[in-house]
């Protein structure tokens, strides 16, 4: 039939399986982990299972719950901003990307701060809040979950 267009995935069946097994391992995975982290911290381990409330007592746990609003209803003025200032073509674009690059500067320098302090109060260091908690983070939380480390929130310095 003319006008007929097949697409092949550049995978098969199996390894999309494989793909949605690993996936769904390492969020059960740390689902564990974050349940095991937010007990350690003195909150109940359900909390970890409901979206975006799960983000807000990570921050209680790791800094505090003022940045969290920070970072979250900026995030939201910002998008809302972008919409606004795209209709006023070249400019706006212009205005949207600075926008953009300082709000990503200003959340990602809030996340390394968040994560130090983490570390921190888990009796780790800095070092570890940067490599563990945010660059490699698949397998700093389970070292905090799992290993010897007590949390104790007056340990806000390392």
């Amino acid at each position: 039939m003319a006008g007929t267009y097949r697409y092949s995935f550049p995978f098969d069946s199996s390894q999309a399986r494989g793909a949605a097994g690993g996936s769904l391992f390492l969020t059960l995975l740390m689902l564990f982990v974050m349940w095991r982290i937010f007990t350690k911290a003195g909150e109940k381990g359900w909390k970890c299972l409901i979206p975006i409330y799960n983000v807000y007592i990570l921050w209680r746990i790791g800094w505090n719950t003022e940045k969290f609003w920070t970072v979250f209803a900026g995030s939201l003025i910002v998008f809302v901003l972008a919409g606004i200032l795209s209709a006023f073509g070249e400019t706006g674009r212009m205005l949207i990307a600075l926008l953009v690059i300082g709000w990503s500067a200003y959340t990602i320098y809030c996340t390394f701060k968040m994560a130090i302090i983490m570390a921190h109060r888990f009796g780790k260091s800095s070092a570890f809040g940067v490599l563990g908690l945010v660059i490699f983070s698949v397998i700093g939380f389970p070292i905090l979950a799992f290993g010897s480390a007590d949390y104790d929130q007056a340990r806000d310095e390392g």
